[in-house]
């Protein structure tokens, strides 16, 4: 069994104060039906916080009208030049997403806005 299989022992509101969210009522609705997420976002707070130190964290949910697929968007809001925060953002893949990527199980995008 995956620890995605596995329920979350961490509330909701151990995101408070982490992350700021986008419609909350959506973005609470998403984590509930996926609770072991909220373990992964907390754990993400650090290496995010390592390549992007000043940068503000938003969480949304976001539907494709297309397809019916929902996601929850992790959204780095920069104020970087593109360059440099497009390399953190590879850095951050390198170094710590590609390797929790899986818990997410498609899941959770990490996007990039700037200020």
């Amino acid at each position: 069994m995956s620890s995605y299989d596995q329920p979350s022992t961490i509330p909701l509101d151990a995101l408070d104060g982490l992350y700021s969210l986008r419609e909350p009522q959506h973005v609470h609705e998403f984590l509930g039906q996926r609770p072991s997420l909220v373990s992964l976002l907390v754990t993400a707070v650090d290496p995010i916080r390592h390549v992007f130190p000043d940068g503000d964290l938003v969480l949304a949910v976001v539907i494709d009208p297309e397809g019916n697929d929902t996601q929850l968007t992790l959204t780095i809001v920069t104020g970087l030049s593109p360059s440099v925060a497009l390399d953190n953002l590879r850095r951050l893949d390198e170094q710590w997403w590609l390797g929790k990527s899986d818990e997410a199980q498609g899941d959770i995008t990490l996007t990039l806005e700037f200020q």
